[in-house]
């Protein structure tokens, strides 16, 4: 297993102490991986994701031409998270 930053590793051990999350994350990023945004090919299992974690930890921001690197990072993040039951969001009240 991997070596984390200690702020996924915290994610890594949760997900080991609460096996209905991880499946309901796992489901999550099957259903994000299913709607053919080409962004998630690379991300195969919830490993992988949580790698991805991981790096965005220490990831230099930087553009090119296309000006949407950023953009996809941020929506990779939150996308999956957004998928997830809304029993694990915070309710709000507009």
């Amino acid at each position: 297993m991997s070596t984390f930053k200690p702020i996924v590793q915290t994610l890594v051990t949760y997900l080991g102490l609460h096996d209905d999350f991880k499946t309901d994350l796992e489901a999550a990023l099957k259903d994000a991986k299913s709607k053919g945004i080409k962004e998630f090919d690379p991300i195969k299992d919830l490993d992988d994701y949580i790698k991805f974690y991981d790096d965005l930890l220490e990831w230099v921001p930087s553009e090119d031409e296309t000006a949407t690197l950023i953009l996809y990072k941020i929506c990779m993040f939150y996308f999956v998270l957004d998928l997830l039951p809304q029993k694990y969001q915070t309710p709000i009240q507009p």
